[in-house]
């Protein structure tokens, strides 16, 4: 599977560097995140089949 997003780091010219465990946290709740949206798209793909297989069902009697 592809991208399906990104995350934009913005911060001001005088604040310090992101730290390696700003990074890791960020990686992670960019994970988390991919997750989520995978485990959403996979739900509404199973929907959207049983609601296929239903209708297929009722047209066919």
């Amino acid at each position: 599977m592809g991208n399906i997003g990104f995350v934009l780091l913005a911060r001001a010219q005088e604040e310090r560097d992101y730290t390696e465990a700003h990074l890791k946290l960020l990686e992670s709740v960019a994970g988390q995140s991919r997750a989520a949206i995978e485990r959403s798209r996979k739900i509404r793909d199973e929907k959207a089949r049983e609601m296929y297989e239903k209708r297929k069902l009722q047209y066919n009697f």
